[in-house]
């Protein structure tokens, strides 16, 4: 039992940490589209070309699920894209107070 209980919080962890890193390589695609207008045009209109093109011989490493999310956003401009990626990627206080045990 202790065994299944210790395997069940690594799992939270986990995937606590692949949203951290969808996250960090979500803002590193958001500066990539700040300082080049191509990309940004890019990242607007097909966001899921954008996550798997990369920048600047660069890969975004955001897992499927991320992009998955990313890829439905449609914005005007990017202040619109960065607030709509910010709620899609922002892990929920349910989710973070489970993960750190407070169920």
């Amino acid at each position: 039992m202790l065994e299944y209980i210790v395997q069940q919080e690594i799992s939270k962890l986990d995937n606590l940490h692949a949203l951290e890193k969808d996250y960090q390589d979500s803002c590193k695609m958001l500066a990539a589209a700040v300082i080049n207008k191509q990309f940004r045009q890019q990242l607007l209109n097909n966001p899921e070309k954008a996550i798997t093109s990369g920048f600047g011989g660069q890969q975004f490493k955001i897992g499927k699920d991320a992009s998955q999310k990313i890829s439905t956003i449609k914005a005007e401009n990017l202040s619109d894209f960065a607030v709509q990626l910010t709620k899609t990627l922002t892990p929920s206080t349910n989710m973070l107070s489970s993960a750190v045990g407070g169920d």
